[in-house]
């Protein structure tokens, strides 16, 4: 018996090596399929979490000044309502009693 395959001209061993280096291939590429498939995953997430700090930033100043309008209303009209509504969240409304007395 010899230890040369006839068909493709290599030996026992190196029809080994190169058989168990296509299997070491495959696998390698199989985990950089799951490593770029997971990669794709965390971009998403990344991408959404500037998405949500971009909004965030945006209705924080729409925030603040709905909170100074309604705060201005609140003065101007004396609604006890609408100002121990915005007490109720921290808000705290102080007014010019000079401009107040001056404008009447």
């Amino acid at each position: 018996m010899s230890n040369q395959n006839s068909d493709t001209g290599l030996s026992t061993p190196q029809f080994a090596l190169l058989t168990a280096l296509a299997v070491i291939t495959l696998v390698l590429a199989g985990f950089n399929v799951m490593a770029q498939s997971a990669n794709a995953g965390e971009r998403q997430k990344f991408a959404e979490r500037q998405q949500y700090i971009a909004q965030t930033a945006k209705l924080r100043k729409v925030g603040a000044e709905l909170i100074k309008t309604t705060a201005q209303v609140a003065v101007q009209t004396q609604d006890k309502q609408l100002t121990e509504m915005l007490s109720k969240f921290g808000f705290t409304i102080k007014s010019n009693n000079t401009e107040a007395g001056a404008a009447e």
